[in-house]
C-alpha cells in the first residue's frame, strides 16, 4: 500500500492507497496547492507518467527508476532527485528485496513563501545576477545528500513510517527542507557562474549537458562504461566531454566511476554479508584483485577485514 500524509489548513490527513497503475494520478488530483508525504515499501510496482508538484525522491532501501524528459536516473540510498512543478514524470520499482521509498511534494505556497523570504533576506547573492538566476525551478539531476539534507529526510520518513507527525513539527520540518534545497541550488549556480566561458547561456548548456552524463554513470555504475559511451549521453565528443566533466565535478569521469563503485561497495559489504568476489562483481568491478587493491587505497584496509567486521559485530 501507498501511504500519504496530506498537509491541510486542518491539520494532517492520512490514507492509504493500493499501489496500482493510476495511484500516482489520485494521489495528484489537487496538484500544487496541497504538500503531501507518500510512502511506500515494495519489490515491484509501476506508476504510470503524471505532473506533480514540486518533489524531491528518495529511497531509504533500495533503488527507485524515475524516468523524466525520456532519461532514466535512479534514485537510492545515497542520492536523491528533484522534480519541478508540472513536470511529467513516470517511475517504477523492480528489485529482488523490499525498496523503502519516500516523496515529499511541496505545495506551492510553501514554495513561494519559503523562496521569496530566502530572496529578501539574502543580499550578497541577490547582487550576483548571474549567480542568482532563477530558483523558483530546480535542477533535475540526481544530488548526494549532505549533512544538512539528510537529517531532514531520516526525520520525516521515521515519522511517517512510524506514523509519529504533528502538523507544527512537519511544517517546521518542510520549511528547513526547502531552505536548504535552496541554499544548494543557489551554491550550484554560484558554481555554473564560475565555469570557463564568457557566456550564461554555454556555461548552462556544459552544466546541463555533464549532469545528464553524471546521471548516467549513477544509474549505470554496474555496466562497462567507456568514455565515449558517456560521453554519447551529453551529445559531445569525447575529447570535449572530458575537459568539460573535469571542470564541473572536479574529476575525470573514470576517477568518478570509480569513487562511486568503491562507495557502493562499501555499503554493500557493510550492510550484507556477501563474499568479497560478490561484491566487487555487483558494482562493475571485472577483478575482484583490482577492486581490492583500490579498495585498500581508498579506505585504508582491505574489504575482507571490512567484511571480518560486520560479521563480528
Amino acid at each position: 500500500m501507498l501511504k500519504c500524509v496530506e498537509l491541510t489548513p486542518t491539520g494532517l490527513h492520512t490514507y492509504h492507497m493500493p499501489l496500482v497503475p493510476d495511484t500516482a494520478h489520485r494521489v495528484h488530483r489537487d496538484k500544487g496547492n496541497t504538500t503531501i508525504v507518500v510512502g511506500y515499501e515494495t519489490q515491484h510496482v509501476v506508476f504510470a507518467q503524471q505532473p506533480a508538484a514540486l518533489s524531491i525522491k528518495c529511497s531509504f532501501a533500495g533503488p527507485v527508476n524515475y524516468v523524466v524528459d525520456g532519461r532514466r536516473v535512479v534514485v537510492d540510498e545515497d542520492r536523491y532527485l528533484l522534480v519541478n512543478h508540472d513536470h511529467a514524470y513516470s517511475s517504477y520499482v523492480e528489485h529482488e528485496a523490499p525498496v523503502r521509498a519516500l516523496s515529499v511534494f511541496f505545495g506551492k505556497p510553501l514554495v513561494d513563501e519559503v523562496v521569496r523570504c530566502l530572496m529578501q533576506t539574502d543580499e550578497a547573492l541577490l547582487d550576483n545576477a548571474d549567480a542568482l538566476l532563477s530558483v523558483t525551478e530546480f535542477f533535475e539531476y540526481l544530488q548526494p545528500y549532505d549533512v544538512e539534507l539528510l537529517p531532514h529526510l531520516r526525520a520525516i520518513h521515521q515519522a511517517h513510517d512510524t506514523n509519529a507527525m504533528d502538523a507544527q513539527w512537519l511544517v517546521e520540518r518542510l520549511h528547513e527542507l526547502l531552505a536548504a534545497l535552496v541554499r544548494r541550488e543557489r551554491a550550484c549556480r554560484v558554481q555554473i557562474a564560475g565555469l570557463p566561458s564568457l557566456r550564461t547561456s554555454t556555461r548552462l548548456e556544459v552544466f546541463r549537458r555533464v549532469s545528464v552524463a553524471r546521471d548516467f554513470i549513477d544509474s549505470n555504475f554496474d555496466q562497462t562504461l567507456g568514455l565515449d559511451v558517456i560521453a554519447a549521453q551529453a551529445c559531445m565528443s569525447p575529447h570535449h566531454f572530458l575537459r568539460s566533466f573535469k571542470q564541473v565535478v572536479g574529476q575525470t569521469p573514470h576517477q568518478y566511476l570509480m569513487d562511486l563503485r568503491l562507495s557502493k561497495a562499501r555499503r554493500l559489504l557493510s550492510v550484507h554479508d556477501l563474499p568479497v568476489a560478490t561484491a566487487a562483481g555487483r558494482v562493475g568491478f571485472e577483478s575482484w584483485e583490482h577492486f581490492s587493491r583500490l579498495f585498500r587505497q581508498r579506505y585504508g584496509q582491505s574489504p575482507g577485514t571490512l567484511r571480518a567486521k560486520k560479521r563480528s559485530a
